[in-house]
């Protein structure tokens, strides 16, 4: 059965936008992305989930009887946790209603995820790449239990398709590894949007039986691209979601600056790693591991963190990571590695620094290519 949002809170302040802007959103309902009934609206709100004051400019409307909550321009709709055609979650509705406890909160998480998705897409459409897809983000408000205790879904993010879903955090929150809501998170929100990216460019949806290094790929270009989008340059993926971290941030999901000193409560135990030969020679080792992905992916996540440390600016170096996935062979990306990558990436640093004017181009490309040597990807 589908669900859909309520309407937006009452609380939220909210003021319509000059008619022409309205009339704009109309005649984009004609294209089929949006509902033909807008209200065109803007908010400056207190957000409790980012801690801070955010500004959005959405729309509501009713369709087919239905509330959505979508922003103007984008393509952006927030729906509730199932697709408003497939993915639907079973849920206890007492659980719901004890997490949620108003529609205030539910409000809150959806805001900023909305927020965090918009700041993505710009991001994106700045650098060269255009989405391209009707996005929908789901705050996934259940609990799967699993055998050792943790919250599952809760506590998880993942994109599919054209979705991307968000866990509100942990129920306890009390436990060591406990976090918050995984959308308020800007670089897990881009992280999970580039699965998308690379789903809809190169075909990787999923993990399923493809190769380690592929899967480990899949991985490695959402943590990049989530870091070069975070104005924080802290390279480390989801430093902020853990409700017992330090001043200092010490926990994070990977530590792509120093991925052997990742500090991780939710998988104390993984060994990132470093370069090319370590993560060979661990997939020997381990054949059967279904942490693949995340300890190779540092492998060439690192490679970019490399990069920035030149002195490579975060726009250059996202304009570069974005175009080397048209640079794969189609054909075979099904199963690519880390050499293809190198390739890709080569590719696209010729074509993008070619770009700039700047006669010894050539010498820039050759520097950056010195962060796969360091990773032993030759």
């Amino acid at each position: 059965m589908k669900k859909h949002l309520k309407r937006i809170a009452a609380s939220v302040s909210a003021i319509c936008l000059a008619a022409s802007f309205c009339s704009s959103m109309t005649a984009s309902a004609a294209l089929g992305f949006w509902p033909k009934t807008v209200m065109t609206k803007s908010s400056d709100m207190w957000n409790s989930y980012r801690n801070t004051t955010i500004h959005l400019d959405y729309c509501t409307s009713k369709d087919d009887y239905q509330d959505y909550l979508y922003t103007p321009g984008r393509n952006i709709r927030v729906v509730s946790v199932s697709h408003p055609n497939r993915y639907t979650i079973s849920a206890n509705k007492n659980d719901v209603q004890k997490l949620y406890g108003s529609d205030y909160n539910k409000s809150q998480a959806e805001q900023c995820a909305m927020y965090n998705a918009e700041q993505t897409y710009d991001f994106l459409q700045n650098n060269g790449y255009n989405l391209g897809i009707q996005l929908y983000v789901a705050v996934n408000p259940y609990t799967t239990y699993t055998i050792d205790g943790s919250d599952g879904q809760r506590e998880s993010a993942w994109g599919e398709t054209d979705t991307v879903y968000f866990g509100m955090g942990s129920n306890n929150p009390n436990k060591e590894n406990a976090v918050t809501f995984l959308g308020s998170a800007s670089d897990v929100v881009t992280h999970e949007i580039m699965h998308l990216v690379t789903d809809k460019e190169l075909g990787w949806s999923s993990y399923g039986n493809n190769t380690p290094e592929r899967n480990a790929l899949m991985e490695a270009y959402s943590d990049i691209l989530a870091e070069l989008a975070d104005s924080r340059n802290d390279w480390k993926i989801g430093s902020t979601l853990f409700l017992h971290n330090s001043s200092t941030k010490n926990y994070c999901l990977r530590n792509i600056a120093n991925p052997a000193a990742t500090n991780n409560p939710v998988s104390p135990d993984e060994n990132y790693c470093t370069t090319y030969q370590q993560f060979t020679a661990y997939v020997n080792a381990n054949p059967y591991a279904n942490n693949h992905a995340a300890v190779g992916s540092t492998v060439i996540s690192h490679a970019a963190y490399l990069m920035h440390d030149m002195g490579f600016s975060n726009q250059t170096l996202a304009k570069i990571w974005l175009t080397s996935l048209s640079k794969y062979n189609k054909s075979t990306a099904a199963n690519a590695t880390f050499s293809d990558c190198k390739d890709a990436f080569f590719d696209a640093a010729v074509e993008v620094l070619g770009q700039t004017g700047n006669r010894y181009y050539m010498a820039q490309v050759f520097t950056l290519m010195e962060a796969f040597d360091e990773v032993g990807v030759y």
